[in-house]
């Protein structure tokens, strides 16, 4: 990509969770769950994780509490971003492009490591962990191709709906205004066989994707989706079921890079006791806090889940 630094390796040998001068933390929060991302991000520092935390704003400045703004500043180490306007859920594949384009224009980090608002972390291990595949060879570790308790993933319309927009003819959906075209031509231009095909051929099987709740990219992974016309691809409209973490699995996968699970090693054998427990679903409430390292998605009303899991925490 034009512009871009110059690269640095993603590290052979994993570091301690704690050593974090060469990760990057990134965040959209919206009104709705800003408190959430705070509070998110306030556990990671309680953790020991003081890497800078890159936070983008769906919507403008004067969205958002002055006294949240300033707190989000103190705890990210870095002042917030904010857009022009809102674009909602379905603008996030765009306002993570952003986010992935100023992140890669910023020096130091070779681990980007991306939170939703509604995930939390219980123990740095997760870190840890997210090191360790990446390690060894992997270039997006998350929740991918198992379920937090062992079983593979269900092929459900869920993890089928980047490959929808690939289509001849379907939905499309114009930003920021957010009008809906049931029927169009006109393909998004993320909607390339080229690169359905060359993903296809790398091992990446439909359906498949990393979850978005948590997960790590290398630089090398990301610079090459970029490469690929990530950030340019999100440009223009958006097929109504574009997910931002289907369409980066995509990418890596088409540019020839392998994306593992935190979780489980590819035999399906547990890499640890303490399970990242990252899902689509409603968290279960029988969640053995002892064995969890991390939960999404954990929304307001869960404030008693949360407590209880942060309670049991070492």
């Amino acid at each position: 990509m034009a512009g871009e630094p110059k690269l640095m390796p993603t590290p052979s040998i994993p570091q301690i969770c704690r050593d974090t001068h060469d990760l990057l933390l990134v965040m959209v929060v919206s009104p709705d769950d800003a408190e959430l991302g705070h509070a998110g991000l306030v556990q990671l520092r309680h953790l020991g994780i003081t890497a800078p935390a890159l936070i983008y704003g769906d919507g403008s400045a004067s969205d958002y509490p002055a006294e949240l703004r300033r707190r989000l500043e103190a705890v990210a180490g870095v002042e917030p971003y904010w857009m022009d306007c809102r674009l909602g859920w379905a603008g996030l594949p765009r306002i993570m492009a952003r986010v992935y384009t100023a992140a890669a224009a910023r020096p130091g980090w070779r681990i980007l490591v991306k939170i939703d608002p509604d995930a939390l972390v219980l123990d740095a291990a997760l870190f840890s962990d997210l090191r360790a595949v990446l390690a060894a060879g992997y270039s997006m570790a998350g929740s991918f191709r198992f379920l937090p308790d062992g079983r593979r993933h269900r092929r459900g319309f869920f993890v089928l709906r980047p490959w929808v927009d690939c289509l001849p003819l379907g939905p499309l959906r114009e930003l920021p205004s957010g009008r809906l075209h049931w029927l169009s031509f006109r393909r998004p231009r993320y909607a390339r066989l080229g690169l359905l095909f060359a993903a296809l051929r790398h091992g990446l099987r439909p359906g498949e994707l990393v979850l978005g709740g948590i997960y790590a990219v290398t630089r090398d992974g990301l610079a090459d989706a970029f490469a690929l016309g990530f950030a340019d691809d999100l440009a223009g409209p958006i097929g109504l079921y574009a997910v931002e973490d289907g369409l980066l699995s995509l990418y890596l996968a088409a540019a020839g890079h392998r994306l593992g699970d935190v979780n489980f090693h590819a035999d399906g054998t547990a890499r640890s006791p303490r399970r990242a427990w990252i899902q689509w679903t409603a968290l279960p409430d029988d969640l053995d806090p002892k064995q969890v390292t991390a939960v999404h998605p954990l929304k307001a009303r869960d404030a008693s889940l949360r407590m209880r899991l942060l309670a049991a925490q070492p």
